[in-house]
């Protein structure tokens, strides 16, 4: 019989149309900027991404090369989301300028914020980053090449954790600081125990049993008394390569980054290579 393809659709997911798009890039360029093309890019499953390409500068041989760009929009104001999961188009924001600036890690450049003027939610705009997702690549690549990427990202990842914050919590500007991990690490576990008590998600374990195993482990947590960057969402499918030579070409998605421990890092555990 005749397959069928199955396609998942994110409420969370704002659509941008090609007039939009034009009023973002003539924001952000100048009126002379030509929109060329818009794709969605669909491999996220929460802010809508969009690639752009566009020609800066005037028409005929005084405009410059066309080049591409990335618009990342928030979720619309009236979709429900997860508590840590407010406002984190602007944490994104932060992190990726924080990062540029205290590593060479390789990230996107933020290039435009637009406070929702031409979107009914925030979004901005960044340079495009080539490569494909690890996530898609790492059986094809040899021994050799994938040992030298995970030299490369621990190294990254050593910068990203030499960076230091004033307070422990998410980046959201939208979310409160704490000046204890034990703090900071509860409010998340807690305010998502809430999210799922609110939407009748019935888990294996009790929700005050896991209150109670989470106040076990204050003494823990307590020994982190550093706020440093963490990216938390490295998974494969966030590190693009060449698909070539195997080499690292970017990192994406830091919208989930946080002030707390480094070994709350992803690529840390076993999620690291899902």
């Amino acid at each position: 019989g005749r397959s069928v393809r199955r396609v998942v659709v994110s409420r969370s997911k704002t659509p941008v149309d090609r007039a939009q798009a034009t009023a973002l890039v003539h924001d952000a360029f100048g009126t002379t900027a030509r929109l060329l093309s818009i794709h969605e890019l669909t491999d996220g499953w929460f802010n809508a991404a969009y690639r752009l390409d566009i020609v800066l500068g005037g028409d005929g041989a005084a405009a410059a090369p066309a080049r591409s760009v990335v618009l990342k929009v928030a979720p619309p104001p009236d979709v429900e989301v997860l508590w840590y999961e407010h406002d984190i188009l602007h944490a994104e924001i932060e992190a990726l300028r924080l990062v540029r600036h205290c590593t060479d890690a390789p990230v996107p450049e933020v290039l435009w914020v637009d406070e929702a003027t031409r979107l009914p939610s925030p979004s901005f705009l960044m340079s495009f980053v080539p490569g494909v997702s690890l996530a898609n690549h790492r059986a094809e690549m040899p021994p050799a090449a994938l040992a030298q990427l995970d030299r490369t990202m621990g190294r990254h990842l050593a910068q990203l954790h030499a960076v230091t914050g004033e307070g422990f919590g998410l980046l959201s500007p939208d979310r409160p600081s704490h000046d204890t991990w034990p703090a900071a690490f509860g409010e998340l576990v807690e305010q998502l125990l809430r999210d799922g008590e609110r939407a009748g998600v019935v888990l294996p374990v009790g929700y005050d049993e896991l209150r109670h195993g989470l106040a076990a482990t204050h003494a823990a947590l307590a020994e982190v008394t550093v706020p440093r960057f963490v990216q938390w969402d490295l998974w494969d499918g966030n590190v693009l390569v060449d698909p070539v030579s195997g080499a690292l070409t970017g990192y994406l998605d830091f919208e989930r980054a946080l002030w707390g421990d480094p070994l709350l890092e992803i690529q840390f555990g076993p999620h690291g290579r899902v």
